[in-house]
């Protein structure tokens, strides 16, 4: 990670622009899955995916000491992860709930994922460089 706060944005941007165009199957899976539970393997795969990306990030700011010891890191990504799938399956019915507009709701929604897991490049989004578990106002 060089620069957490744009890369984790443009991830995010991608996954719920994803999530928006592919809604309604979204939505038919989810209504099917009691009725067809063993499909849940395949519509689960794009996810997953994006949840190991999610973590694999998550790590390496860890290891790279930008994220707080204290963080589970689990329960951090699930929260960045659910924030982007309500927007993207519930803006459309339900657009007082998001931040406007859409195409600011992913930056916001990493900023405050970084305050929450990475103040240090929480405070480096503030006009500062970020480097290695340090900042530098040059």
């Amino acid at each position: 990670p060089l620069d957490p706060e744009e890369e984790l944005t443009a991830w995010c941007s991608s996954h719920m622009e994803h999530m928006r165009a592919e809604s309604a199957l979204i939505r038919a899976c989810m209504a099917d899955y009691d009725a067809r539970p063993e499909v849940a393997p395949a519509a689960c795969a794009g996810p997953l995916q994006a949840w190991s990306e999610v973590q694999r990030y998550l790590r390496r700011l860890r290891e790279l000491g930008l994220v707080d010891r204290g963080i589970d890191l689990d329960i951090a990504g699930a929260m960045f992860m659910s924030a982007a799938f309500g927007d993207a399956m519930g803006r459309d019915m339900i657009a007082e709930m998001f931040p406007g507009p859409v195409d600011r709701a992913a930056r916001a929604y990493t900023r405050l994922f970084l305050r929450m897991v990475a103040p240090r490049v929480a405070t480096g989004m503030m006009g500062r460089e970020v480097v290695a578990g340090t900042t530098s106002t040059d």
